[in-house]
C-alpha cells in the first residue's frame, strides 16, 4: 500500500470509529420511552401528571366569590382566567392560604399596551401617554373594566372647549371633589365622547333663530369659544325662560339638554356682550 493510500486508509477507520460512537451513545443515552407518542420521552407525560397541583378551576371561586365571579363572567375579562391576576388557587382553596393581587399595570399592559399586530377595535392605550406611573386599577375595576369608568360627554364639544365653564366647583354640574386641580387640558383624557355624541352642536331648534339677534351681536355660530353671549340688554328681561322656553317673538329655544334649567342660572354660563 503506497503512502497515499495509507492516508485515507487511517481518515476511514478515523470516521468510522466516530460513526460508531455516535450510534452506540445514541442507543445508550436515548430514554426507552422515546417515540412512545412521537418524538419525545413517553414518561415525561407522566412525570408532569405527577407533579402537585397550583392551579384551579376558575369555576371553584364561584362558590366563596360569587358577587365578584358575576362581575367577571359577564364582562369583557370573562376570557382572562382569575389565577392570571391572582395566581395559583389550590394552596388558597385548601390551605386558606391568602392570594397575592398583582396590581401591578404592567400585567394590564400584556394584553393593552397599543401594538400595530393588534385589532384596531381591541382596547388599547400608549402607556406612556395614558396616566403613566398610575395603577390601571385606579380606573379600571379589573372584574369588569365597564365599571367605574369615566362617564362619557353625553353633548357636542362645539362652543364647549372649557369644560370647567360647568363642571367648576361653582358650575351646573360641579366635578367631583377628588377632581379638584384638574385642568381642563385632562378632561378628554378620561372622559371620551359618547357615540350618540354629534360632531357639532345641534340646530337650535326656533326655526327663526338665525335672525332673532341684531346684527353684529355675537350668535351660537360665531361664539365659538364658549357658550353663546347675551345679545341684548337684560333690563326687564331677567326672566330668560319667559321667551326662550317656548320661543317668543323669534327668541332661540332653550336646548333639550337644558331642561329643568331656571332662569337663575343662565348666566352662569352665558354672559351679556358688554361684560
Amino acid at each position: 500500500m503506497n503512502k497515499e493510500m495509507r492516508h485515507l486508509a487511517r481518515a476511514g477507520i478515523v470516521l468510522g470509529l466516530f460513526i460508531a460512537g455516535i450510534i452506540i451513545a445514541r442507543q445508550v443515552l436515548t430514554p426507552d420511552s422515546f417515540g412512545q407518542f412521537g418524538y419525545y420521552r413517553g414518561d415525561n407525560v407522566a412525570e408532569w401528571a405527577g407533579l402537585p397541583l397550583t392551579f384551579s378551576e376558575t369555576a371553584l371561586c364561584a362558590e366563596c366569590h360569587s358577587p365578584k365571579y358575576t362581575q367577571w363572567s359577564s364582562s369583557a375579562h370573562a376570557g382572562v382566567s382569575c389565577e392570571n391576576c391572582h395566581g395559583p388557587a389550590v394552596a388558597h382553596i385548601e390551605k386558606k392560604q391568602p392570594l397575592t393581587v398583582n396590581r401591578a399595570s404592567s400585567l394590564c399592559l400584556t394584553c393593552h399596551e397599543r401594538l400595530l399586530s393588534r385589532p384596531s377595535s381591541f382596547p388599547q392605550v400608549i402607556s406612556t401617554q395614558h396616566n403613566p406611573g398610575v395603577s390601571c386599577a385606579t380606573c379600571h375595576n379589573p372584574h369588569n373594566p365597564v365599571i367605574g369608568q369615566p362617564p362619557a360627554i353625553p353633548h357636542s364639544l362645539e362652543g364647549r372647549a372649557d369644560c370647567l365653564l360647568c363642571h367648576g366647583s361653582q358650575g351646573l354640574k360641579p366635578a367631583p371633589l377628588n377632581h379638584a386641580g384638574r385642568t381642563i387640558e385632562i378632561c378628554q383624557l378620561c372622559h371620551k365622547p359618547g357615540s350618540a355624541t354629534p360632531s357639532k352642536a345641534p340646530p337650535i331648534s326656533s326655526p327663526t333663530a338665525a335672525t332673532a339677534a341684531p346684527t353684529g351681536t355675537p350668535t351660537a355660530t360665531n361664539a365659538a369659544a364658549g357658550p353663546p353671549l347675551i345679545p341684548h340688554s337684560l333690563a326687564g328681561r331677567d326672566d330668560c325662560l319667559l321667551c326662550h322656553e317656548r320661543g317668543i317673538a323669534g327668541a332661540p329655544v332653550i336646548p333639550a339638554s337644558h331642561a329643568g334649567r331656571t332662569s337663575n342660572v343662565c348666566q352662569l354660563c352665558h354672559k351679556g356682550t358688554t361684560q
